[in-house]
């Protein structure tokens, strides 16, 4: 939790930066994380940190995906885009759909839903950046969508 929460932008490790603006956004990130996990349980969902590699799934589930955003500075780690996609592609074509949050997306992925928002260049600028939420197309036209 820390190396995310408490760290600069919720990059792994990235630096410690707990209030801006006046803001305490450690406890911030308690807070929604605490409200989030309780909803979820009382769901039925579940939350798995791993590898998409070793995620297991059957066609009754719906998963939900935030990989690092292709050509930013990601979480310090490497992360395999192309494989990430042709996993999602292949999980979505057996059966299962995978929604991810990206900011770029193969046109095989049709968006769901996007917004725009600052997203932190540095500590000292922002830019706009628009993030969407794509599903393949095999579960994109079963909604509706070209």
């Amino acid at each position: 939790w820390c190396a995310y929460a408490v760290s600069y932008n919720g990059k792994r490790w990235a630096g410690y930066g707990p209030t801006a603006s006046g803001r305490d956004y450690v406890a911030e990130s308690v807070r929604a994380a605490l409200k989030k996990g309780s909803a979820l349980r009382n769901r039925n969902a579940s939350i798995t940190c791993c590898s998409f590699r070793e995620l297991r799934v059957g066609t009754s589930d719906i998963v939900y995906c935030d990989p690092p955003y292709e050509g930013t500075t990601g979480y310090g780690n490497d992360f395999d885009h192309r494989d990430f996609w042709e996993w999602a592609r292949a999980t979505s074509i057996a059966g299962t759909p995978v929604v991810i949050s990206e900011y770029q997306h193969p046109p095989d992925f049709t968006v769901i839903d996007f917004w725009t928002r600052a997203a932190t260049v540095d500590s000292k600028k922002t830019a706009a950046a628009t993030e969407v939420l794509v599903l393949h197309e095999s579960f994109s036209r079963a909604l509706g969508r070209p």
